[in-house]
């Protein structure tokens, strides 16, 4: 069959090698619809119609894509989906194990700047971190529970440290940063 560098989809067909068991829906059928297009981008370029050439070389382009796809692009997709609900899946399950915990921590947060708020100019804060985390712990397990955290002591003192406000809270923290040379702006 003889090409004149006319090819597109609607003639395409007629260009395709008829086969006993062929059909579009096969891989094959996209790679020799490729190899057409390209056929006819080579006579357009001798006819030296280079604009047809490139659109019929881009067509060919989009049908080896397309088997690229139909060959392996289900299998990445299906893998790439299958990755996104699991990430889903476990966010919402870390959420739903930490609940909890970070009800507490909010907690402990509140808990700390309201005792800050009855306390005088002269008593500016706690007189140490490890006496407000004592005084949490007793406070939180009154309202979550004897066994709500499995190391209270030490899961309090963390929150206390990571606490953005906290020097405000414990004078003798910033007090001991400033001995160390390492006061915070």
């Amino acid at each position: 069959m003889s090409v004149d560098g006319k090819l597109d989809a609607q003639n395409l067909d007629k260009l395709c090698i008829e086969q006993e068991g062929f059909s579009k829906v096969h891989d094959s059928w996209l790679i020799y619809s490729a190899c057409a297009f390209g056929v006819a981008a080579k006579s357009a370029l001798d006819k030296d119609e280079r604009d047809r050439a490139w659109d019929l070389l881009a067509e060919g382009c989009f049908y080896l894509g397309v088997s690229n796809w139909a060959s392996r692009g289900e299998e990445m997709t299906d893998l790439a989906f299958k990755k996104c609900l699991d990430s889903e899946f476990g966010r919402q399950g870390s959420a739903g194990r930490h609940k909890r915990t970070n009800e507490m921590k909010a907690r402990a947060y509140e808990l700390i700047r309201q005792e800050k708020q009855g306390r005088t100019e002269q008593d500016k804060g706690w007189p140490s971190q490890a006496r407000a985390v004592a005084w949490l712990e007793i406070e939180l397990k009154k309202e979550f529970g004897e066994n709500a955290l499995g190391n209270f002591p030490d899961t309090v003192k963390g929150w206390l440290d990571k606490m953005e406000d906290r020097e405000q809270h414990f004078p003798t923290v910033g007090a001991n940063r400033a001995r160390a040379g390492k006061v915070s702006p």
